[in-house]
Order: structure tokens, then C-alpha cells, then sequence
């Protein structure tokens, strides 16, 4: 039934998901790509992906979609669990389409401040998917309960973590920047790859609970 929930959803919205990402991946290759460092990039793809995330939920609210499937014979547990594994599910193909447009604009433009290989590294990728995974992990339990508030206090506490942790973890800003990792960063990799284990699962048992004493 998880599985059937997740299809009606991307099938749903496949349409306006792809004008959305498509639309800022054109303008992401044009203007930062070109203009200015990776890590710009990384950051506006992050924030984007978010977002794309973030849309079938509050388009099934506005169009009422929300009530009509919790009528069907499903339970609130699998309608939560479907939206997190939907939004998995658009992050990791949001950052295949974001390293491809990449790809395609590293080649149209041979003097963009980026290059293409500086944002394929396992730390430029381990970073991606650790902030994607804080921003789901705090904006579905906050938007299950706060709804259009959660979602902007959502994207101030995301845009406030990548904003100031990119630079003190991966200091990507230094001229001696290693992309690579190295023996001394098992810890932190270790710790953040924990958090990214758990912080989901504690979300997830906040959603359910936060949902299951909604009245829709």
C-alpha cells in the first residue's frame, strides 16, 4: 500500500516537479555555475531540492487531495511513511539532475568558475546528502504540524545550517581545500553519518505521532 502512496504522489506531480527543477537547473547552469564557486552551486541545489520536496504536501492541501486519501483503505502510518519515502525518492533524483546539469553546462561553458569534477567528490556528495537529510528530518514533523509557518521556519533554519556549516566543517572556501577524505576526518564522518541514521527515524516517529492526532 506504501508503494501504491508513493506512486500516486510522483505520478501526481511529476509535471510541475520537473518544470520546477528543470527551470532552476537552467538558471543555476547560466548564472551560478558559470559565475560563481561549486560550493554556491551545491548549496542552491540543496535549497531547491528541498523545496521540490516539499510541494506535494502542500499541494495536496490546497487541493484537498490530503482528506480524500485518508478516506481510502490506508492508515495514517503508511500515508507518513509514503511521504517520506517520496521525498527520499525526489532528493536522490534531484541531485542525479543537478550533477548532470553540471556535466552539460561544464562543457557549454569552458570559463565558468566551476568546474565539473569539483562537485563529484565523495565529500562535496557526503555533504549534499547530510544537509538534505537534516532539511527532511526537521521540515515534514514542522509542516505536519505547523503547516505554511513550518515551512518557512523550515527553510530559515535550513538556509541558517547550510550557511554556516558548510564553511566551519568543509572549509571549501581555503585554496588548500582537500575534496578528498582523509584519516582525520573518520570521526566527524563517523558522528554525521550517525545523525543521519537516526535524526530520520526520530522524525519519522514525531510525523506519526504529530499526524495520528490531527483531525483532517
Amino acid at each position: 500500500m506504501i508503494l501504491k502512496l508513493i506512486v500516486k504522489d510522483l505520478k501526481a506531480y511529476k509535471k510541475p516537479i520537473l518544470s520546477i527543477l528543470f527551470i532552476h537547473m537552467f538558471f543555476a547552469g547560466v548564472f551560478t555555475f558559470r559565475y560563481y564557486p561549486w560550493n554556491i552551486y551545491v548549496m542552491y541545489g540543496y535549497l531547491i531540492i528541498s523545496f521540490v520536496g516539499a510541494f506535494i504536501y502542500f499541494s495536496e492541501k490546497k487541493q484537498n487531495i490530503e482528506t480524500l486519501t485518508c478516506s481510502l483503505p490506508v492508515t495514517r502510518s503508511s500515508i507518513v511513511a509514503a511521504k517520506y519515502l517520496t521525498s527520499a525518492i525526489i532528493a536522490a533524483t534531484g541531485i542525479i539532475l543537478w550533477f548532470l546539469n553540471a556535466y552539460i553546462f561544464d562543457l557549454i561553458y569552458t570559463d565558468a568558475v566551476t568546474d565539473f569534477y569539483q562537485i563529484t567528490y565523495p565529500k562535496v556528495l557526503f555533504m549534499a546528502l547530510f544537509f538534505l537529510s537534516i532539511n527532511m528530518s526537521i521540515f515534514l514533523p514542522a509542516v505536519f504540524r505547523l503547516r505554511l509557518l513550518g515551512l518557512i521556519l523550515t527553510y530559515s533554519i535550513s538556509l541558517t545550517i547550510a550557511v554556516l556549516t558548510i564553511p566551519l566543517i568543509f572549509y571549501p572556501y581555503k585554496s588548500s581545500y582537500i575534496p578528498h577524505f582523509a584519516a582525520e576526518d573518520f570521526f566527524l564522518i563517523s558522528v554525521l553519518s550517525v545523525i543521519m541514521i537516526i535524526l530520520p527515524i526520530i522524525s519519522l516517529l514525531l510525523s506519526l505521532r504529530i499526524y495520528n492526532r490531527q483531525d483532517l
